[in-house]
């Protein structure tokens, strides 16, 4: 009887242990999708309600343009992607610190291609570049603003 006992005993114990450790994995779950989901809707509100970019990818590359001649990284930072302006602000004040505006200005009014994908959702600006090592193409890629209809920086 004592042996039906123990066995009893750990049958329930391992049962337990799977249980606890599915609940974890199922709370887990839970929490990262609801996470994620907050974030995703955060970004959607930030697209619905962002009043920056052009109407067209033309005006949106002068407006950044015109920004980064005033020195103004802030504005010119508000003409990316509601995802990157904060990593685009700091690489902004960077290039207007290290006197690189110029460069930066000559690269991209000096595309020589441009062309909207398939999707009408994306624009790509390119330059084709020689140096010692080859050839090589630079992009500037825009997004347009499914909400808004506006033209916003996603890759510079």
């Amino acid at each position: 009887m004592k042996k039906i006992l123990i066995i009893v005993a750990i049958a329930l114990a391992v049962i337990g242990v799977i249980f606890l450790y599915s609940a974890r994995d199922l709370i887990s779950y839970k929490y990262f999708s609801n996470k994620y989901l907050g974030e995703i809707e955060d970004l959607q509100n930030a697209y619905k309600h962002d009043p920056y970019g052009g109407t067209t990818p033309e005006e949106t590359l002068e407006l950044f343009v015109s920004a980064l001649k005033a020195g103004d990284a802030k504005s010119a930072s508000n003409l990316f992607v509601p995802e990157k302006r904060k990593e685009s602000l700091k690489d902004i004040k960077t290039i207007i610190s290290n006197g690189r505006v110029s460069d930066v200005i000559n690269e991209l009014e000096n595309y020589e291609n441009k062309r909207l994908d398939e999707s009408d959702m994306l624009f790509y600006f390119s330059t084709r570049y020689e140096d010692e090592e080859g050839d090589y193409w630079s992009q500037t890629i825009m997004f347009k603003n499914e909400y808004t209809g506006k033209w916003l920086i996603r890759d510079l």
